[in-house]
């Protein structure tokens, strides 16, 4: 239930029922209860605001940048405040521990779509299933998945987009089709991978490998 949930639709409404009715006739009283009414709402909205900002999903853009702060979260000015709440909200998944679960968790925050986590040869890999149209940050996922997990283990994302709109589909078996390498300091280097294969047609999926070496290693 919320605060004011069953409160007046504004203060200066309740206000007038505190008074006889024909004292509404006078001009001056009215301004009055105008003026307060108004100061009420306002300390209504900033009271439910504070509570809100109790809530990492419901805080506002100030309380986020204290976090950020606190976080040592680098700022990035194309995030959106949801995109903030979650960045926020991903550090804190887990409580310290770091597993198959966790990680479904982290990037449900950071993507759209069917996730799912496998590992294997000190390699977690990471498979997202999305529409073209779905949300997707994946340098802020990087970002905080490289602090959580082992530094002796990779990422590698294996992610398929579908869209009414695309007419290419390339084709990537394991190690092949595009392999970004993202750094530690989320710098990117795009390469080409020898055997890939892109097939035009009526298709309307595109399926891409992106490998994250924490070490910056090739």
């Amino acid at each position: 239930m919320l605060l004011y949930e069953h409160t007046w639709r504004n203060n200066y409404d309740e206000i007038k029922t505190w008074y006889p009715v024909w004292y509404g006739e006078f001009p001056d009283m009215d301004a009055l209860w105008r003026v307060f009414g108004k100061k009420l709402d306002e300390i209504q909205t900033d009271t439910v605001q504070a509570l809100d900002n109790t809530f990492i999903q419901k805080m506002d853009a100030r309380t986020a940048s204290d976090w950020e702060k606190f976080l040592y979260i680098p700022h990035d000015s194309t995030r959106t405040l949801d995109d903030r709440r979650n960045l926020v909200d991903a550090h804190i998944i887990g409580g310290g521990h770091i597993g198959r679960k966790e990680i479904i968790e982290v990037m449900r925050l950071f993507a759209d779509g069917d996730i799912d986590v496998a590992f294997a040869k000190g390699i977690i890999y990471i498979k997202i299933n999305r529409i073209m149209t779905g949300h997707l940050r994946l340098n802020d996922s990087v970002y905080i998945l490289l602090k959580k997990i082992p530094a002796h283990l990779k990422l590698w994302f294996i992610y398929s987009i579908k869209s009414e709109q695309a007419k290419i589909r390339v084709g990537a078996h394991h190690g092949m089709g595009i392999r970004l390498a993202i750094y530690p300091q989320l710098t990117h280097k795009l390469e080409s991978v020898p055997g890939s294969t892109a097939y035009a047609g009526a298709t309307t999926q595109m399926t891409r490998h992106i490998k994250v070496n924490p070490k910056g290693e090739n």
